[in-house]
């Protein structure tokens, strides 16, 4: 069973240590649509320089404005150095589509960032009316699965466990596409807070190279 867990981090886990997690990799919440910047997100990037070994990328939350405004808005927050994830969910009155989603992933490679992943619970893709999802790999991006089964709380290997592990239902593909990672839970707990974690069914070498790590045999990148 992995053992391989990635943290998901926003302004919520205000005071949260980069350099001391014990994740394998690192999400950190960098803006929300056009105007919105994290206050915590520049001190974490900033961390995550300290430790080049530890996988560390930046997310955005899509919002109704154009790629062209967002992408701005993130360009002005984050190093080009790290990879990004797009977050796709509603948020009020606003359901994103998949054409937003890729505007806003094709819009940031040419501004020169870098979008790997995709935030796509299930059952937002069910409500969005289960569309073709092949167009993420066409970009390089991988699927984030989201599903949280039942748990007594605890540690992500605790709560991942119980969720059935490498069996369980976040794994299972969707509008033809495999998710690379699974956010199992919203709740485990992780330096005194709750926060989300994934699953990456792999080894460690396996998910630096989809943050754009190389690992040397000594575990830290090359020189």
């Amino acid at each position: 069973m992995t053992d391989q867990f990635v943290v998901d981090i926003a302004s919520y886990q205000k005071g949260y240590s980069v350099a001391k997690t014990t994740a394998a990799a690192v999400f950190a919440k960098a803006t929300e649509g056009s105007t919105y910047v994290n206050p915590e997100y520049a001190g974490w990037q900033t961390e995550a320089g300290t430790v080049p070994s530890k996988p560390f990328g930046w997310y955005h939350f899509l919002s109704s404005a154009s790629a062209a405004e967002q992408v701005a808005n993130t360009k002005r927050v984050v190093s080009s150095k790290y990879v990004g994830m797009v977050d796709i969910e509603p948020e009020g009155s606003f359901k994103p589509t998949l054409a937003e989603a890729f505007a806003y992933i094709d819009e940031a490679k040419a501004q020169g960032l870098t979008v790997r992943f995709a935030y796509l619970p299930r059952w937002y893709w069910i409500q969005l009316g289960k569309p073709d999802l092949s167009g993420f790999a066409q970009r390089g991006v991988h699927l984030m699965s989201s599903a949280y089964p039942e748990s007594p709380g605890g540690s992500p290997a605790e709560i991942y466990t119980a969720g059935k592990g490498d069996a369980g239902e976040g794994w299972t593909s969707y509008g033809n596409a495999a998710p690379v990672l699974w956010q199992f839970t919203n709740a485990a707990t992780d330096q005194g807070m709750k926060a989300d974690y994934s699953a990456f069914k792999g080894d460690a070498a396996a998910l630096a190279a989809l943050f754009g790590i190389t690992v040397t045999e000594s575990g830290n990148p090359p020189k």
